[in-house]
């Protein structure tokens, strides 16, 4: 989403900022064979992609949008110690994933602030929309994440912003106690960007940590070589619109999941852009730019998401 429709998004999340403070890191763990973390690794070439899939009884659409931001004012009464901004700037990731099924609908607004210099997610707020509506915040700390859901607390409170509710539940995660190659903690939305940085033409596999839910995960970047894809989307740049209609060699990357601590009582389904599970992107080997998703959409299926819309600074 883009203009407007951004800062809406941010509104209906409820979420103000502080202070003026600001492309993205992840950080990996040990394996072989890995890149090293670098400042490019999570940067991506482009500012706003969004995808479109059509699957047998269900339509649905993944909008991201990323972009240097203010310092998000992180949640009062937090637990855990904070993961300090060691960076000049922050950068704000926000996507909105929709769903749309016979008698259903699902729609969800995401926005993930990081600290450049070290890679880690500072604060998350998830807004799920709909009948059934919340809103959850996430605050990175050092050795957990502060776990805040809001929800209506009568049908009075349904009509107003999610920052006015009031039923409010306040929860802290902790990590666990052995995590070795956990130092920096990412978000799953992170992932859209650091496919990308995964080579198409070698057997490379990166491995970084992400929290997801209730749980931290181990999730591992496999390139499973490169196959031409026939991509169909508009490129916009700072210079005009393009339509790109022509085979284009992808990399196709295959992202998995599983818990730094497998005995871990609460393990939700690792969730990447809606989808659960394995889950494989072909990314633009020339560009960087990510030409479809292919994972299982819950309530619906196997799903495949494909690039309609995209642009680059």
């Amino acid at each position: 989403m883009s203009g407007n429709r951004f800062t809406k998004a941010l509104s209906r999340c409820g979420h103000t900022f502080r202070s003026s403070a600001p492309p993205v890191v992840l950080g990996l763990t040990l394996g072989a064979p890995v890149v090293a973390a670098s400042a490019e690794l999570a940067t991506p070439s482009w500012s706003r992609a969004r995808f479109e899939a059509a699957i047998a009884v269900a339509k649905g659409s993944v909008e991201v949008d990323v972009k240097p931001a203010p310092r998000p004012r992180l949640m009062d009464g937090a637990k855990g110690q904070p993961i300090p901004a060691t960076g000049k700037s922050v950068m704000l990731a926000t996507v909105e994933i929709q769903a749309r099924m016979p008698f259903k609908s699902k729609q969800w607004i995401g926005n993930v602030w990081f600290d450049q210099a070290s890679g880690s997610a500072l604060q998350r707020v998830r807004l799920k929309v709909g009948k059934d509506g919340n809103r959850k915040t996430y605050r990175f700390g050092q050795n957990g994440v502060d776990r805040v859901v809001a929800r209506p607390r009568n049908s009075s409170e349904k009509k107003l912003k999610a920052d006015k509710w009031t039923d409010i539940r306040h929860r802290y995660l902790p990590h666990p106690a052995s995590r070795s190659g956990c130092a920096v903690v990412s978000d799953p939305l992170m992932l859209i960007f650091s496919v990308a940085h995964v080579s198409g033409g070698g057997n490379e596999t990166k491995r970084l940590c992400a929290f997801n839910k209730k749980t931290l995960y181990h999730v591992t970047l496999t390139s499973e070589g490169t196959e031409e894809l026939d991509a169909n989307h508009l490129l916009k740049t700072d210079t005009g619109t393009v339509k790109v209609n022509r085979p284009l060699s992808a990399s196709k990357v295959l992202l998995s999941a599983t818990p730094v601590d497998p005995a871990a009582p609460e393990q939700d389904p690792f969730e990447f852009l809606g989808l659960e599970g394995e889950v494989r992107v072909w990314v633009d080997a020339a560009a960087g730019l990510p030409l479809a998703v292919e994972g299982k959409l819950p309530d619906v299926g196997p799903a495949r998401f494909v690039l309609t819309e995209a642009s680059r600074p």
